[in-house]
């Protein structure tokens, strides 16, 4: 499902897949540095470079809710 494949792309540390290492975003390592804008900026690249049509991204700092609109490419 695509859900589950975008939850893989933002929780899988950088560079950890082999096959494909600038894939994966690492969401934990930027909430940890405080790095939000940086931390947008590179979901949007990342899941439009996996085929994706984003829509919206949001986070809000206060609760920590990461948010998106996107949808594969049919």
């Amino acid at each position: 499902s695509s859900g589950q494949h975008q939850e893989l792309l933002l929780m899988i540390p950088k560079a950890e897949l082999k096959e494909k290492p600038e894939a994966t975003i690492g969401v934990v390592d930027y909430i940890n540095e405080s790095e939000n804008d940086a931390m947008v900026f590179d979901v949007r690249k990342k899941f439009e470079a996996d085929g994706m049509v984003v829509n919206s991204i949001n986070y809000n700092e206060q609760t920590g809710d990461l948010s998106y609109d996107a949808n594969y490419r049919n």
